[in-house]
């Protein structure tokens, strides 16, 4: 569970420094790249039921430490939109 809510932190940060249009639209074509199998989508699916019921976000400040930590060692930087 503490790696499903990191990854919907990074998701939210990802969406704070590129806006949540350009997050999700990196985040849907990076997906072929992180399941490259049948498998490890049966896997994720798995993953996804057994996490049925909890809570999960980024309200009441969850993500900020991540976020913060995330952001000093690794901060996004978005691309200009013209340059690509």
């Amino acid at each position: 569970m503490r790696t499903e809510q990191e990854a919907i932190c990074e998701t939210e940060r990802m969406a704070l420094a590129l806006g949540y249009e350009e997050a999700g639209l990196r985040i849907h074509s990076a997906l072929d790249t992180a399941y490259l199998t049948a498998r490890d989508s049966v896997a994720f699916g798995r993953v996804e039921r057994m996490l049925g019921g909890q809570s999960l976000g980024t309200g009441d400040h969850v993500c900020d430490s991540l976020i913060a930590a995330a952001d000093r060692e690794d901060p996004i930087v978005p691309i200009d939109s013209a340059k690509r």
